[in-house]
């Protein structure tokens, strides 16, 4: 059994979260049907970029409020910072052999080595 698109309660890009258990919340980005869940939702977590996707069925979500603006700067989510890739890189100590940095915002940091600099 098929079931009509216009008969789903969500449409993608609509913000969902889950009512009650486990949190998640995010953006419907598709649909899934099976036998045992015939309305199926993929909801994109959109807190990060990139976030990772569950599958629910729809009597497990419920609509969900604009997230709050934040004054706090997104997650960068650069795996191997510098202070090239990272605008949030801030130097916080070194000495005569190097310079170290640290995210601002995810934490990650690096030691620029003056002798790899030769």
């Amino acid at each position: 059994m098929r079931r009509n698109e216009q008969t789903r309660k969500f449409a993608i890009g609509d913000r969902v979260r889950k009512h009650s258990g486990s949190w998640w919340e995010g953006r419907v980005v598709g649909f899934y049907s099976t036998e045992q869940t015939p309305s199926g939702y993929c909801v994109q977590l959109d807190m990060v970029p990139n976030g990772p996707v569950q599958i629910y069925p729809e009597a497990a979500l419920e609509l969900a409020a604009p997230p709050a603006i934040s004054t706090v700067a997104p997650p960068c989510g650069i795996a191997d910072p510098s202070t090239r890739d990272c605008e949030n890189m801030k130097e916080v100590g070194g000495g005569m052999d190097g310079e170290r940095y640290r995210c601002d915002v995810c934490g990650k940091g690096y030691f620029l080595d003056y002798e790899e600099m030769k």
